[in-house]
């Protein structure tokens, strides 16, 4: 069995002026994320408002076992869509990260860009990731 979890990272910035204002807070910040999600401890983490691919790594290296990272192409206000496949549940392959389809009506912003990861590959065979960001707010 594979545990997926996933985990809104309220606008992930490093610090800077989207971000914390402070370095000392961003490693608060990072810290406080990384222990509950190493509490949960899920195979496959899809993470939501990541501001920074750059701070996803922060994050990612802080977390045991989890050495990538894939996002999508941010929308408008610079935030994505992304996620950490697990050391565990991973052997290679490739990972799709998509937005809704064009003309779907339902106000969505589209994250979207395929994704290369060396690591979804799921410990029974090659798996292919999916991940979609639907959010209320209009496009």
């Amino acid at each position: 069995m594979v545990k997926v979890g996933t985990w809104n990272l309220e606008n992930l910035f490093r610090p800077g002026p989207s971000g914390p204002s402070t370095d000392a807070a961003y490693t608060a910040k990072l810290e406080a994320l990384a222990q509950a999600i190493g509490q949960l401890s899920p195979d496959v983490l899809a993470v939501q408002e990541v501001g920074d691919p750059d701070a996803l790594k922060d994050l990612a290296a802080l977390l045991d076992g989890y050495e990538h990272t894939a996002t999508a192409a941010p929308d408008g206000r610079g935030i994505r869509v992304g996620f950490l496949p697990g050391r565990r549940s991973t052997r290679g392959g490739h990972a799709h990260i998509f937005g809704p389809p064009s003309g779907s009506g339902t106000g969505t912003r589209a994250c979207a860009r395929r994704a290369r990861s060396p690591s979804s590959r799921l410990r029974r065979g090659p798996r292919t990731g999916r991940l979609n960001h639907v959010t209320s707010r209009p496009a």
